[in-house]
């Protein structure tokens, strides 16, 4: 027994589409003959094939057809694979199951092409249902699996379902792997239910329903009436029978039947006849087919073998029915077999003509390639001769450009030198200033500190306090003139900008991924550029101490009148009113950096997403 699922689609449309609209027809076809532009051209036939889908296939191809001329026209690729997606669909409603493969093929192509993976699930699905009325599961079962994974890396649960739910037909259908199609149904409702979740509505519910019915039928068609009947009743008791009466009367004769085959004749045979009456409204010919040897055998138990007779009478002509349309549909894919082999015959011949003409091709190209290189190899020798007097006075001029260059190059170590000198000197002058001055006054209130504890307690200390006092002001002092001569190095070298490149690149080595950018810097005095270096050092120093970043941007923008700093984390964050009052993160030493610059500050920060400092210095 094969579950049908197409007749919930076509119910569904018939939800949707209530008539051709002729008025937007005749202005779509309007718009053809009046338009120049070939983008909106080409959307008005893609409306036009919209508007024919569901009445004349025959019309809505031709429509996809002069869509895909447009869009090859303007080399649109997106486009272009949605129009040969469209084709096959059309082909696939006229069962020209061959040619629609074709166009699906050609489409997906088109979209791995510009890597456009989110519209490959829906052609994959297409593939399968085509590979599935050709008979061919394994290559169905392939394609549907492809789905699934794609629509499970694109995170579409609604497609990932449907993916699942046709696999599942295939397990169930062609493999008798019941338990492999119910474990499918199952996840594909779990993931419809999160769908849901994210997107509310009503209109995903058929899928949800379309599942729950099949998991039925696969208990069914596994024996297990039991589970069987709990899983019909759990859906009817949910579904909604007058927005899903097709679906609903499939659950419900799928119930009959089993309480048939559990031995329940009265409760089974209302549920067939009701069934029946809803399927013979609607003209579901497969479903009749599936119901009808049930209320036959329902018929006979009753003692009812007039309305058993005539039921058989009509299940026997349905058989012939559907029969001759599987015939048909055998017939015409054997066909399309044969014209598509025919098309590959044709084409082949073609290609060993093709191949023959450019053998021809390739040999007259290599003769006049070959003379070419003759030619060229004979000017070449007679140009380099008369090139060589030329070349021997142009070798004399570079001796003497090589010479020059020698001389600068010498002039320029000569400069290194002299600078890295004078940095050698100025680290040996920081450290005599270290050792002579620091270091022997710290030695002094050393040797005063041992006197204080040498000395008798009732002598009198007030010399050597004093003393001591002076010492330590010495001190203070030596630090301070040692201080001022270690202003930042790189800035009197590289300037701020070089400055901040180097403190951006010491944050990259430290693992952080740290950016800087600097747009129309105007030239500040040194104090300025050492106040700058200053707040920059001191806010990384917060970052790095407190706020657990990775990543760090830094950009100082120049106007005619401002200069613009921005430095953005995106740490933990925290409570700027909290951390100003308790005096934490080195808010007001900052504060105070940017009131001396007379300038504004802003603290743009909040837990768990970063902050964001903002400061704006007047050039002047």
């Amino acid at each position: 027994m094969k579950i049908f699922i197409l007749f919930i689609c076509l119910g569904l449309y018939s939800m949707f589409i209530t008539g051709q609209n002729t008025q937007t027809i005749d202005s779509l076809k309007n718009s053809i003959t009046i338009e120049k532009n070939d983008s909106l051209v080409m959307e008005a036939y893609n409306r036009l094939r919209r508007e024919y889908y569901y009445s004349d296939q025959k019309v809505a191809h031709g429509y996809a057809i002069k869509y895909l001329e447009y869009a090859q026209k303007i080399e649109d690729s997106i486009h272009i694979g949605i129009a040969y997606y469209y084709i096959g669909n059309a082909n696939f409603q006229l069962n020209k199951f061959s040619d629609a493969l074709d166009n699906y093929l050609i489409s997906s192509e088109y979209f791995q092409g510009i890597g456009a993976v989110t519209r490959l699930p829906s052609v994959y699905s297409s593939i399968g249902s085509v590979y599935q009325k050709q008979d061919e599961e394994d290559l169905a079962l392939e394609y549907f699996n492809k789905v699934i994974e794609l629509s499970k890396a694109n995170d579409d649960l609604r497609r990932q379902a449907i993916g699942q739910m046709n696999a599942a037909s295939i397990y169930g259908d062609y493999k008798n792997e019941e338990e492999k199609a119910i474990q499918l149904l199952n996840d594909a409702i779990q993931n419809i239910d999160t769908y849901m979740l994210r997107k509310p509505g009503k209109n995903n519910l058929v899928y949800k329903y379309m599942a729950q019915c099949n998991i039925a039928n696969f208990y069914k068609k596994s024996q297990k009436y039991d589970e069987a009947k709990e899983a019909y009743e759990l859906l009817l008791e949910t579904i909604d029978s007058v927005s899903y009466s097709n679906l609903f009367y499939v659950a419900y004769g799928g119930l009959g039947q089993v309480d048939l085959e559990l031995g329940d004749i009265k409760n089974a045979l209302p549920k067939l006849e009701k069934a029946y009456s809803k399927f013979t409204e609607g003209n579901f010919q497969e479903n009749l087919y599936d119901l009808m040897p049930d209320l036959i055998d329902a018929y006979e138990m009753e003692g009812q073998p007039d309305k058993a007779l005539g039921i058989f009478k009509k299940y026997n002509v349905l058989k012939d029915s559907i029969n001759g349309v599987e015939r048909a549909k055998r017939l015409n894919n054997a066909m399309q077999q044969y014209e598509s082999e025919k098309k590959e015959r044709i084409i082949a011949q073609q290609e060993l003509v093709i191949e023959k003409r450019e053998k021809q091709r390739r040999r007259i190209l290599y003769a006049l390639i070959s003379f070419g290189v003759l030619f060229i190899g004979v000017y070449i020798f007679f140009r380099k001769r008369l090139k060589y007097q030329r070349t021997i006075a142009s070798q004399q001029v570079l001796l003497q450009e090589k010479a020059f260059k020698e001389i600068e190059q010498k002039n320029l170590l000569s400069s290194m030198n002299s600078m890295i000198e004078g940095q050698e000197s100025e680290r040996f002058r920081i450290a005599q200033d270290l050792h002579d001055g620091l270091g022997g006054l710290l030695s002094t209130v050393k040797a005063h500190f041992t006197a204080f504890q040498d000395c008798d307690p009732d002598q009198d200390m007030k010399g050597i306090r004093d003393k001591t006092a002076l010492l330590i002001d010495e001190s203070c002092i030596e630090v301070r003139r040692i201080s001022h001569n270690m202003m930042p190095h790189s800035l009197s070298i590289s300037g701020l900008i070089g400055t901040l490149e180097d403190m951006i690149a010491y944050l990259n080595e430290q693992g952080y991924e740290a950016t800087l950018e600097v747009r129309n810097v105007p030239d500040l005095t040194k104090n300025k550029e050492v106040m700058i270096y200053r707040l920059v050092q001191e806010i990384f120093s917060n970052i790095k101490k407190h706020a657990q970043a990775n990543t760090i941007l830094l950009q100082l923008i120049g106007t005619q009148d401002e200069v613009h700093l921005m430095i953005e984390d995106d740490g933990i964050g925290f409570e700027y009113e909290y951390a100003f009052a308790k005096a934490g993160l080195g808010i007001k030493s900052i504060n105070s950096r940017v009131e001396i610059l007379k300038g504004d500050i802003h603290w743009d920060s909040k837990l768990r997403e970063g902050t964001c400092v903002t400061i704006n210095i007047p050039v002047i």
